[in-house]
């Protein structure tokens, strides 16, 4: 029984701490170790940065469960961080990358419409409009990300779909967001493993 313990214990500490190489076999010795255990933090400068011209867009796609209850959201921004437009919306059930997909597709379709019926269609219609308007997508950190971030969760909270053409209309907390990315707020993204820079 003993044994049977120290190996689930053994195996824990190897989930939750992988770069722990070599696990003491001793009891006191393990306590002793997770007892002293500081974890270097890296952090990582994160600002939702403005567009040099033109227009903005943020997408997000949210997932409860992963596949469960999900949703999407989409905002665009001018070159001075004033909202033109945003839209969230819960789908059915679905996985993260098919809310994350839907969200870029349906931001491309606010521009240019059609009905894809498939994964594969939504990538290469995203690839087409993409072209055609000369796009460039890039991957952000969720702290530079976080007004879509925030649709994508409110609209699974109202289940429904989400709508703003102005700054008044957003939710308070949509509003305190936009002001903090406007005002190029920096926010640090913080993690106990080494964070690849985008």
């Amino acid at each position: 029984m003993v044994y049977q313990v120290q190996q689930t214990v053994h195996h824990l500490i190897g989930v939750k701490y992988p770069w722990f190489c070599r696990i003491p076999p001793d009891w006191p010795v393990v306590i002793d170790l997770l007892s002293n255990y500081k974890p270097k933090l890296h952090y990582c400068k994160v600002l939702w940065k403005m567009p040099q011209y033109g227009l903005k867009c943020n997408t997000d796609g949210a997932s409860q469960g992963n596949p469960g209850t999900s949703s999407y959201g989409f905002c665009i921004r001018n070159d001075r961080g004033n909202l033109i437009y945003a839209w969230a919306k819960q789908i059915v059930l679905a996985s993260n990358m098919i809310a994350e997909t839907i969200a870029i597709q349906e931001a491309m379709k606010y521009y240019v419409w059609k009905i894809p019926w498939q994964i594969v269609e939504k990538v290469e219609q995203i690839q087409q409009i993409m072209e055609q308007l000369h796009v460039q997508v890039l991957h952000t950190f969720r702290e530079g990300n976080q007004l879509a971030d925030f649709l994508a969760n409110a609209t699974l909270e109202v289940e429904n779909q989400l709508e703003y053409n102005i700054f008044e209309s957003l939710p308070v907390l949509g509003r305190k967001i936009l002001n903090l990315d406007k005002a190029q707020i920096l926010l640090l993204r913080i993690k106990t493993r080494k964070i690849q820079p985008i």
